[in-house]
Formats: structure tokens, sequence, C-alpha cells
């Protein structure tokens, strides 16, 4: 029988590992040894399961923890759990006929409960066949062992999923609960595992070959059939512990309450502390009372709480009943399960946890230590096999020079220069001879561009700007800034837009005017004419349009270009000049500026044409290294223009611009500036100062939004339904490039976000982009200021986009604060951890936990008007919330839309929903501006209509997909 049905099950699946080949496989034995200490046999088995690739000890492990989670049945009901994982190896429950046929077929049927079936087409094969193995286990020695472990690793799961760990850790912290528990009985059923079920694991893992810190393949196999043996000697010592009068019984029934009590004592610890809150707080109420009293507001708490107490009393009786009945020679062996339920009472699952996060920690040092030193030797090169540079930083310890020599390394192994994969001349052309007349002192005196600085931000065009210039008194610097005009203008086959000449020509001029200023403090470089300047200044425009136009090829997170540098990080660094005065030095001044405008040059680099997926992103996170080779390359003109220590401290701000923790106002010289190109940058979270231009189209938003609920939906979609949702991605996503081409950006723009949608965009994946945009959108960034003492103060807002998202998503809290949240955590507070944090509200003051729903109600309160101020001080700045009406507003003009469609979608389908109900949802539907939209060429309204009518008709599925179409397919004309 084993061998016609598990026997060849195992073999062919100890045929597919060979496919996994030689991976990278984690071993996690030590931590396998360690739960299992002490316990007789089962450490021996540890030896072979310690040493088996993680995948098949993940299968095991995480097929328990889902075991005691979604197959609760197995407490309640062994003989019909039993009878499903008979059907799991080929047993029919219904004719106790055993075939390989049926197996395959139940492994569908039942693949939800452990998922061994998803992992297998998944191509998670190891993972898969540790599933097999646990299924087969649990088969071949009877469920009664694993009744008595899932009693308690379910209580361990349950907590360890609530406390946030995933399923494979919360598997783990569980099944080490279990084990100990059932230890006695399982180890003794290891005897009685069929040989073919040996014979085909160890097939698996003759497979497998030999890994670093692993057992041999023939080691691995003699260990597996060892742990048969000394079962068998277990199940002997597990006899002889049960031999005393009725000892047997009061045993399995002393492990069963023990793993009850564990159930409930979380909730037992919550119902003492409140009960004696109210007898603290009412000294005439007996414990009864106040147990009554506390059952009116938490009944299940109540019952919970005297559940534990009833099977505590229960075990205390059983213990005492035990023990005057037990003979010495049962004293002795009751002695050892003894010591086994201590063992399991005393288990500290944080402690567990901690060492656990450990041992990962410290395996994930020593995989990024390897590559690191492939890198370093070569062995790791070209693009094509990047490994995202930061990441491995993190995670090995090394510091932002230490990355810099890595970047540097692998590009001299990879034969990449940094002026290839950043190449300005075919972004905006080359460079034209260009000349200017005067010497430096020509541009030193007071006057000239400075009379004019306040009149320029009255300008909207560059012919209003060229107006501003005539008027300037110095004519050197008339005529340089005429130049910068002239050569800004002549980029005219890109992207750029004549908006954003206009910001780049406003900052040239800003930018002359503060480095007028630092020149009259003292030379910085060897820079002696004005044509030195107008080179320096012409290259920061070309720079600016360079990383503006090649930007948007990208979806990189959000815009890089003049939005980001200039209207976000160049504005507040201007601001924070302003309130500190003569605190902050004109030489200080221009290298912010310098560092602020090329400090994201390394988002452009031409590597980024053909990554994908994680090589992408993690390319987009080393940015800031790419941004300072570019510098280091360039470092005669730094020296030039700023001198050596100018461009040290350039180069320095540059690389560790993404260092939130570089926000002291109150330090000097090099520190300070690095330390306000490393503070502005952080504050740029909110869709008015880091959106990408096409991500602030409302439609594009509304296209985003149901990307988002058809991946909700997919995800949970039976296979009849698959293929339609994957068309309805596949039309929304068609939607987003023909709102790109009937758009009226310029044929250039068209292009790059042409691009950017088909290579860097998975419609089937939106959900990252989800929240960064929404979370954006929902709140806008209002300004900033610096107090006397150098602390900062920022002003932010939220609009109704913030409850609209709030409302209509599962996890609402976390898309609307995202922006704000990730703003305060730059600054110190990460309120995903729920941390101490000062907070004010309408001028009352409290210092309480601060968690991510305590903010995301008291912004939503904000947003209603409930509350007019809301500050909240972190360890770096204090943020000021208040309520902006204007931003917005046609974002949440389309959400409102998309709630009305969505909600009637979903009644519609609902079969419970009455005719009353589908009327209203209709006619709520019915009321947003449905003008500018059509399907097929019909207009929107006359679609509702036909809706409508199909409704009344009784055809609901028809009306559905009809509502489904104009919602995905439709058009806005």
């Amino acid at each position: 029988m084993w061998t016609a049905t598990g026997g060849i099950l195992l073999n062919k699946v100890g045929e597919g590992i060979s496919l996994i080949g030689s991976a990278v496989l984690e071993p996690i034995g030590d931590w396998m040894m360690e739960i299992t200490e002490g316990i007789p046999v089962i450490n021996t088995g540890a030896t072979v399961v310690a040493n088996i690739p993680i995948g098949l000890v993940a299968g095991v492990l995480e097929g328990c923890g889902e075991l005691v989670q979604g197959v609760n049945m197995i407490i309640d009901s062994p003989i019909r759990t039993l009878e499903g994982m008979g059907a799991l190896i080929g047993r029919d429950p219904m004719t106790n006929e055993w075939s390989l046929s049926t197996a395959g077929t139940s492994w569908k049927e039942m693949g939800k409960a452990l998922l061994a079936w998803d992992d297998f087409a998944e191509g998670d094969i190891g993972k898969g066949i540790g599933k097999v193995g646990l299924n087969l286990l649990l088969t071949a020695t009877g469920a009664g062992a694993a009744i008595k472990g899932s009693a308690k690793a379910a209580t361990v799961f349950t907590v360890a999923r609530g406390a946030g760990s995933g399923v494979m850790r919360a598997g783990l912290v569980a099944t080490g609960a279990g084990i100990r528990v059932f230890a006695v009985e399982f180890s003794s059923g290891l005897a009685n595992l069929p040989g073919e079920a040996v014979s085909g694991v160890s097939r698996a893992i003759k497979a497998v070959p030999k890994m670093r810190g692993l057992l041999t393949k023939e080691a691995a196999t003699s260990a597996l059939v060892k742990a048969r043996e000394t079962g068998a000697a277990a199940r002997q010592w597990a006899s002889e512990a049960a031999t005393g009068k009725g000892l047997s019984r009061a045993a399995k029934q002393e492990m069963r309450l023990g793993a009850e009590k564990a159930k409930y004592a979380e909730a037992y610890g919550e119902f003492s502390t409140r009960v004696e809150e109210i007898m603290s707080a009412d000294a005439k109420l007996t414990r009864g009372e106040a147990i009554a009293k506390l059952y009116k507001t938490a009944p299940e708490l109540v019952e919970q709480g005297l559940r534990y107490e009833k099977v505590a009393g229960k075990l205390a009786k059983l213990r005492e009943a035990k023990t005057s009945a037990a003979t010495s020679e049962v004293k002795r062996a009751q002695a050892k399960v003894d010591d086994l339920m201590d063992k399991v009472s005393r288990l500290n699952m944080e402690e567990l946890r901690r060492q656990l996060e450990a041992a990962k920690a410290e395996l994930k040092v020593a995989q990024a230590r390897e590559v690191v030193a492939q890198i370093e030797a070569g062995v790791i090169k070209g693009f094509e096999n990047y490994k995202g540079i930061r990441d491995l930083g993190k995670q090995a310890g090394l510091t932002m020079e230490e990355q810099l020599r890595l970047t540097k390394s692998f590009l001299e192994h990879s034969g990449a220069k940094i002026d290839d994969l950043i190449d300005l001349e075919k972004t905006v052309g080359p460079l034209t001879s260009v000349e200017v007349s005067g010497a430096m002192d020509d541009l030193t005196r007071v006057g000239g561009v400075d009379d004019v600085i306040a009149r320029i931000d009255e300008a909207k065009n560059i012919g209003q700007l060229d107006d501003i210039v005539a008027g300037i008194s110095s004519p050197v610097e008339r005529e340089l800034l005429r130049s910068l005009s002239a050569d800004l203008k002549s980029m005219v086959a890109t992207s750029l837009d004549d908006a954003e000449k206009v910001v780049i020509f406003k900052e040239s001029m800003r930018y002359l005017s503060d480095y007028k200023a630092a020149m009259r403090e003292g030379s910085m470089g060897s820079a002696v004419s004005v044509q030195d300047v107008f080179d320096l200044i012409r290259g920061n425009q070309r720079r600016l349009a360079h990383q503006t136009i090649v930007d948007r090829k990208f979806f990189t997170g959000s815009d890089h270009g003049v939005t980001h540098i200039l209207e976000a990080n160049m504005a507040m660094a201007d601001k924070i000049f302003a309130d500190m005065g003569t605190k902050i030095t004109p030489q200080q001044k221009i290298l912010i500026r310098q560092a602020i405008l090329d400090h994201d040059m390394g988002y452009t680099i031409s590597a980024l044409d053909d990554a994908r997926g994680g090589q992408y992103f993690g390319m987009t996170k080393d940015h800031p290294l790419y941004s300072t080779v570019w510098v280091e390359s360039h470092k005669a003109e730094y020296v030039k223009y700023f001198g050596e220590e100018g461009y040290e401290i350039i180069r320095d701000a540059i690389l560790d611009h993404s260092n939130a923790k570089k926000l002291d106002l109150t330090a000097s010289g090099g520190q300070l500036v690095q330390n306000i190109v490393a503070g502005v940058d952080c504050l740029g979270t909110t869709a008015d100062i880091k959106m990408m231009k096409l991500f602030r189209e409302p439609e594009m938003m509304a296209k985003l939004m149901q990307l988002k609920e058809l991946a909700d939906e997919f995800n949970k979609a039976v296979p009849a339904d698959v293929a339609r949702i994957r068309a309805s991605m596949k039309s929304v996503h068609e939607g987003m490039l023909a709102y790109v081409e009937r758009s009226d950006f310029p044929a250039p723009l068209k292009d790059s976000y042409r691009r950017a949608l088909t290579q860097n965009f998975d419609p089937m994946h939106p959900e990252f982009a989800f929240k960064r945009d929404f979370g954006s959108h929902s709140a806008g960034f209002e300004g900033l200021s610096v107090g006397d003492d150098g602390a900062i103060i920022v002003d932010m807002s939220v609009n109704e986009n913030f409850s609209l998202v709030r409302d209509m998503f599962a996890n609402g809290d976390d898309v609307s604060t995202s922006a704000l949240a990730k703003a305060m955590d730059d600054y110190g507070l990460d309120v995903s951890k729920s941390p101490t944090a000062t907070v004010t509200r309408d001028g009352v003051t409290e210092t309480v936990a601060y968690s991510q729903a305590k903010f995301a109600e008291d912004l939503a309160r904000v947003e209603r008007g409930e509350i007019t101020t809301l500050s909240i001080e972190t360890p770096r700045a204090k943020f000021n919330f208040g309520r902006n009406a204007e931003k917005g507003r046609e974002v949440a003009t389309v959400l409102r839309r998309e709630r009305a469609i969505s909600d009637a979608i979903r009644t519609l389908e609902n079969p419970e929903a009455t005719v009353i109900q589908i009327e209203e949802a209709i006619d709520r539907l019915s009321e947003r501006d449905w003008t500018a939209y059509t399907l097929d060429g019909r207009p929107a309204a006359e679609v509702l209509t036909e809706v409508e009518n199909k409704m009344l008709a009784g055809q609901t599925t028809e009306a559905s997909l009809l509502l489904r179409r104009l919602r995905f397919e439709g058009v806005k004309i």
C-alpha cells in the first residue's frame, strides 16, 4: 500500500527537488537544536531537520503553523481530520481505496489547508516537500500527538501572528512550543513511519548537493534512519512512563488541560488586572461583584478568565490525585514528564523570538558579506547581475564610504564609466562655445542681480524674466544672465517645458546672487573670471534639465526633477537661510545650493534603461552612491569653483543626503551644510512637492485605484474569475497609456511616460505606487521655519482625500498617513512602533503612547474640523497639522466617483442585496459627474440607464458586467 501510494509520491517529489540544484539554502540548525535541548529522542531528530536546507525545513514548520491556524478541525474533529490526511497521501475516505490518482486530486482540493500544492505550483519545491513530509508524518504516527501539540501551538501561533510575525516566523515559534508538548508521544510514533516513506525522503535529500554547514547527503540519510530506529526506544520509554494506576489517562488529561490553560493565559492576565483595577477604584466591592461589573463591558474577557481559573483548578486536583496514586517507579517517570511540563510553562516566547531574529540577522550578515567579497573580487560584475549595494551595506554593516568604494569597485570590474552612464549631451545636447567677458571683481560688487531678486517670483515666463534682466544695472551681469537664458532656450528637442525653464532660470539668478556674496566673503577656488561663473551656472542649468528629462522615463518613486530639487528642497533651504540670518554664512549657502542641485544625479544612470524588478529598485536606492561617483569624477571642476574644502563638503553632503539623523541646525561649518541638505530632503513626501507630473493627473489616480481594487480581488479570486480580472487589469493599463496619448503633453514627454508605464510599472502589483501616491495626495506641505534655538518647525496639512482614502480601504490608516508618517519618522518619531510622544490638540498638551491609529484619528478630526491645530513633537522637529480644503479637490472628485461605482458593483454582485439597496446604489452612482465619459462611443449616462434597466429586469449579472466595463474600459473624452 505504501509503496503504491505514499512511497511513490515521495519518490517523485525526491526527483523534483533536483530542480533547485545548488540554490542558496539557509540552515537553521542551531535554533532547532536549541529549542529541543533536553527533550529525549527529539533532539536526535533535530539533528536531521537542522541539516536539511531551509526549503524542506520551512515546509515542515510553515505547514505546522498553517495547520494550527487553518485546519483547527484537528483539535475538535480528529477522526475527520485523519480521514482528510489519509486522502492527502492517496486514501479515499469514502471507499477506503488507495491510489496515486486520488492523492493528486486530494492535493488540489485540500491544498488550501496546508498550501503544499500551491508551493509546488509556484515552483517552491523544497517547501512543498517539507509539507508533504509533515502530512505523511502526521498520518503515519497518528493524530494523537498532533492534537496535543496543536492545542499549545495554536495559541502560540495566534499570538505570534497577532504580534506582527509572518507566517513562517510564527510557524517556527509555534512549532517550538508544540514540539515540547507532544514530544513523548510524537517521538514514539516515529517508529511507525513506513520504510517507504524513509526511502522517499532519503531520495529527496540525496538530490540536494552538499552545502556549507550542512550534513553530507549520506550522513543526512543515515541520521533520518537513525531517528526512525530511536523512535522504537522512545516508544518503550513512553510505555514505561505510563505503567502506574490511571497515570496514562491522567498524563494525557494533564497535557490537554495544560494546553487549554496556556490558551487562556494571556486573557487571564488582562482579566486579573482589570478586576484589580475595579476593586482598587471601589474598596467596598467584593471580587465577585468586581467580576460582575467587568462582565457588563467585557463579557468575553470574563468568560476566558473564569475558564482559565476552572482549568487551573482541575489541573491542580489532577496533579494531586496523580501524585497520591503513583508508585516509586512511576514517580521517576513522572519526574521526567513534570520536567518537560515545567519547560513548557517557562518557555519565554519573546526570548525565543529574539534569539531567532538574532540568528537570522547573523546569517543575513554573513550572506551579505559574501556578496560584498564577490563584488570586490570581480566575481559579480555587470549591471545584468546587479546587487543593490545600499541594501548589502545595511546588512553587512558597511559605512557609506565603504559602500562608495564597493560601488567604484563594481564599476571598475564591469568596465563602466560614470560619464557614460550619465550622459548629459545625449539628453540636452552638446556644449556650444559661448564667450562672456569680465573679471571676477566686476561681479562681486553689491547690486546688479541682487537688486531684482525680489521681483523674479512675479515672472510667469522666460520673456518676463528677460525683461527683469534687461533692467539690471551691471552690464557684466546682464550679459552673463542673457547668455544663460539663451542657452536654456536652446534646449528645444526635449520634454522640458517652458514653465520648467522658468523655474531653472530663476534658480540661476538666485544662485548668481549667493555666489557673488560667497566670493565677497573670500575666494573659495581658482575661478577668476565672469566666463568661469557662466560655465559653472550653465553646467547647473544643464544638469537640472537633464535630471528633469531623464526622471520621467522611470518610476523612481516620485519626482526627482525641478519639482523636487528646486520647488521643494531649494525653496525650503531658502526659508531656512532667511530664518537663520547671520547664523549661516554666504559660503555655506552656496555649498548647500550646489549639493542640492547635484544630489540626485544618480537617478539618471543609463543602466536603469534595461533594469527590471529587484535590480531596478536596487539601482534607484543606490542613487546617492552614483551621484557621489559622478561628483568625484568631476573633482577638478568643483575644486576650481569651491576650493578643496568646499568640494569635500559638497561631496560628503551628497553621499549622505538620505541620512535623516543629520538634522541639527546648531552645527557649524561643513556639518551644518550636510544637515540642511539632508533635512530638507526628508520633508519631500507630499504630492504638491514630490509627486511626478503624470500622477498628479486625477484620471491617472482613478486608474491606479482601479488596479489596486482589481489586485485585491485577484488575490481572493476563484479560478473561474481569474481570466476576467486579468482582462480588466489589462484594460485599465491600456487606459493609462491611452490617457497619455490623448493628453496635451508634448511628444517627448509622452514618449517618456509611455516608456515608464510599459517598462517600470506592473499593473498586476500596484500596491507600492498606490500607497505612495494616495498617501501623498492626502496631505500637503505648507512651510517650515527655524526657531531661535535652531529647532525646526514643519507645517503640513490634510485634505478631503485623507478621509476618503482612510474610509475606503482596509488598510486606510496606513495609506492615508503614509506621507506624513514618513516625514515624522525621518525626524525621529516612528508612529508604527507606538512611541511616547508629546501631542497638542487645540492647546491641550499630553504625553502619551502614540500609535499610527491614534495619529490617523487625530488627522481625521483635523480634516473634519473637530480639531483646528494639531502639534506633535519629534526628537528633531515640531510638526503642526492643519486643514487645507483647497488642495486635492480634483483627486477627491475622482475618488468619490470611484467609490460610488465600486459600491454599486459590490451591491449588484451581492446575492443578499435587496432591490431597494440596488436602486439606491445606482442612484448614488448617477449623482456623480459622468458627462465626460463614454463606453464604446456611448455616453456614460446612456450606459447607466441600460444598467438600471437590466437590473429592473432581473439581469443583475449582465448589469454588473456592464458596470464593470464602464469603470475599467470607459474613456474620458
